[in-house]
């Protein structure tokens, strides 16, 4: 892209700005006010695009102890370190577990390669505890509900294949 940008200027690239207008968009969306978190945070992208963004915005928001996986961070379209580059998929989160039991961490978060789907594995009683789709929503709605300061008239909106949870969770919380 850079030769054909140098060649013929059809290609500009934006993503300073952009990264920049996200990243402050983001940072609003904080809830708690956390200036800085003791909370050990493991992270992989499996080999896609989001670690620049969701590093920097894991810092912005107030964490600093962050474990990348070693041998996870590189861009790299053939996946070399997982059958299946999906966070859905237990076996893509071997390495990203392996790493949080070693480093002793708190939470690991990992990515697919284009950072629109994740899944998390806490650290429960010394073992990791991976946490489906449904656990992660409740528990995200849970937090939002008693955290943030919401429309008089806000919305929870689930399809049918997500947890009656939600709506149990959105009605107690009118």
């Amino acid at each position: 892209p850079s030769q054909v940008n140098k060649s013929c200027n059809l290609i500009q690239e934006v993503w300073e700005e952009n990264s920049s207008a996200y990243l402050d968009a983001m940072v609003s969306l904080k809830i708690l006010p956390i200036e800085k978190s003791s909370l050990h945070i493991v992270y992989t992208n499996l080999h896609g695009t989001g670690l620049h963004l969701t590093q920097k915005l894991l810092n912005r928001w107030g964490f600093e102890k962050i474990t990348l996986v070693d041998g996870q961070t590189t861009l790299d379209g053939t996946f070399p370190t997982v059958t299946y580059p999906n966070p859905e998929e237990v076996e893509s989160l071997k390495m990203g577990i392996k790493t949080l039991e070693h480093v002793r961490g708190d939470l690991l978060i990992a990515q697919d390669p284009d950072a629109d789907r994740m899944r998390a594995v806490c650290m429960h009683k010394g073992k990791p505890y991976i946490l489906n789709g449904n656990q992660l929503a409740s528990l995200l709605l849970y937090h939002i509900v008693t955290h943030a300061k919401l429309p008089k008239r806000g919305l929870c909106i689930k399809t049918i294949v997500t947890t009656e949870l939600l709506k149990r969770i959105a009605e107690d919380h009118n």
